[in-house]
């Protein structure tokens, strides 16, 4: 089904004359283990699968540039067992990756300036999308949405400005850390789930529409207030810094 999707999008973008472009290699004979992106004024979306190829399909114009070495404005690198993407552009660009997912992945974003007559301003927020991954994850962001779903293995996600989305899997055992700096944390949850929760935060609010297996302990002292607790008695470690936390009972 999801296969189905991401031809149907590709198929659209072309109907809509977007240029579209593939890079696809095979990370098991390459002995890769860990693939890394640096972005910046990106959309990008990276789907877990089964098998050993890694796919990249990048929809937007691509200017020529001599450290394009994919072939779609990214710069790519291999260092041990680490295989890197950096965007070697400075345009606006989607990418759509599918890759194994028992693949580490790690992604950073780095922020985007528009030159202004007298000053500078950051580009748009985009949105940084990762599913289905059983390798370890860890995204950083400065103003782009973070949304993770399904993901089974270990996951750090942080950002600067932005919101911070995850839809955990029934399944999870691994810890999880979700920070975002002054915005929203929105977490849902299956309700076979066990996990334990440890949060902070400053200056905002905390929403619990779920059912703990005791009542949350929440701790104030002036703009700061942490919470512990558990549901279904506990297990994979949830740690949350925000400015607003919401958890929310999956189906």
């Amino acid at each position: 089904m999801k296969s189905n999707i991401l031809v149907i999008l590709v198929t659209l973008m072309y109907s809509l004359n977007v240029k579209a472009q593939i890079f696809q290699t095979d990370l098991n004979k390459k002995n890769i283990t860990s693939v890394t992106f640096l972005l910046a004024n990106t959309s990008l979306r990276v789907t877990g699968s089964e098998g050993d190829s890694l796919t990249i399909t990048v929809i937007g114009n691509e200017p020529a540039n001599l450290k394009d070495s994919s072939g779609l404005g990214l710069h790519l690198t291999t260092t041990g067992h680490t295989l890197a993407f950096e965007k070697a552009t400075s345009k606006n660009v989607t990418y759509l990756v599918k890759m194994p997912s028992y693949i580490s992945l790690a992604i950073e974003e780095i922020p985007s300036f528009i030159p202004l007559a007298n000053e500078e301003m950051l580009d748009k927020p985009q949105m940084l999308k990762i599913l289905d991954m059983k390798g370890d994850v860890n995204v950083e962001s400065w103003i782009s949405t973070i949304n993770l779903i399904n993901n089974t293995g270990t996951v750090n996600a942080s950002s600067v400005a932005a919101d911070v989305f995850a839809i955990l899997p029934p399944d999870v055992t691994q810890s999880c850390s979700f920070v975002s700096r002054g915005r929203l944390v929105d977490v849902t949850i299956n309700p076979k789930s066990k996990i334990a929760l440890e949060a902070a935060i400053i200056a905002g609010r905390f929403t619990p529409n779920v059912k703990p297996s005791a009542p949350f302990k929440i701790t104030r002292s002036g703009f700061f207030q942490t919470v512990k607790g558990s549901i279904n008695g506990g297990g994979a470690l949830v740690r949350v810094e925000s400015n607003r936390l919401i958890l929310h009972q999956g189906e």
